[in-house]
């Protein structure tokens, strides 16, 4: 049976490069013969756009059946039995005159494929090193996350440190009001930052809210500021990105069962 496992994720690798060939080889035809046929090259975009959609999807799929990666497994057999029901009913609706070698061809690829992502002992494989691979999410999630929050408080801190001086000089009287209103920014993040390093359990609901509120901020920032931003376009979405992993990192299941885990040991 291992032998079945092993040799069949190959051969499932395969046929996805044999999917990607002809995606590539399906879209050069396609611009080509539109390009002929005078078409402006926004409509060209479009459709090399749409095969390389499709291209880095097989890409993706094939890289996560040789890595082991449960998502790959499940996004194949949603795709596979998608496929075989879409050749099926162009035979039912098409009769004999749908009958070709390329048709059967394609619905013995497909099917052969999913009934061996079916096999229980795929399956199970699959799982089992997905849930391998789940340390390495949750222990390099951590770090990320954690670096983010103290990332954000200090910078927020070394805002409010040198506005002291402008504060001084133009409204001595208003230091102390503003300085601890910007406490309020600065230091659940530093908090947090502290708590998802130890692995408080509290620090996991803290940091979902800042990382709501901060997406918030960021969408209100970009919106507004985008087309004047020039070259901090980059470092704001950066930031947007960083900001949308940390956040499905703390909702994740396996997140929230590790601190559940490691407060009872605390």
């Amino acid at each position: 049976m291992s032998k079945l496992v092993n040799w069949g994720r190959w051969l499932v690798a395969a046929s996805m490069g044999f999917y990607i060939a002809m995606g590539i080889y399906d879209d050069t035809l396609h611009v080509l013969a539109s390009a002929h046929a005078g078409h402006e090259w926004i409509y060209l975009l479009g459709i090399a756009a749409r095969y390389s959609i499709l291209v880095a999807l097989f890409a993706a799929v094939g890289w996560g059946i040789l890595n082991w990666a449960d998502w790959a497994h499940g996004l194949l057999t949603l795709l596979m039995t998608f496929g075989v029901g879409i050749v099926l009913y162009a035979l039912f609706i098409g009769g004999r005159q749908a009958l070709n070698w390329e048709v059967l061809g394609s619905l013995a690829l497909y099917s052969s494929t999913l009934m061996w992502l079916l096999i229980p002992a795929v399956r199970h494989t699959y799982w089992q090193k997905e849930k391998n691979a789940m340390s390495w999410l949750i222990n390099w999630g951590h770090w990320l996350s954690a670096a983010f929050f103290a990332f954000v408080g200090a910078d927020l801190l070394w805002s409010a440190i040198i506005r002291v001086p402008v504060l001084i000089r133009e409204h001595p009287q208003e230091i102390t009001y503003h300085f601890v209103s910007d406490a309020f920014f600065w230091m659940p993040m530093l908090l947090c930052a502290w708590g998802i390093f130890k692995w408080r359990l509290w620090s996991r609901k803290l940091g979902t809210v800042l990382s709501i509120l901060s997406l918030a901020m960021l969408g209100i920032l970009v919106s507004i500021e985008f087309q004047h931003a020039g070259p901090y376009r980059g470092g704001l979405l950066a930031l947007a990105l960083i900001n949308c992993s940390v956040f499905v990192w703390l909702l994740l299941p396996v997140v929230r069962a590790e601190y559940l885990r490691r407060d009872q040991i605390a």
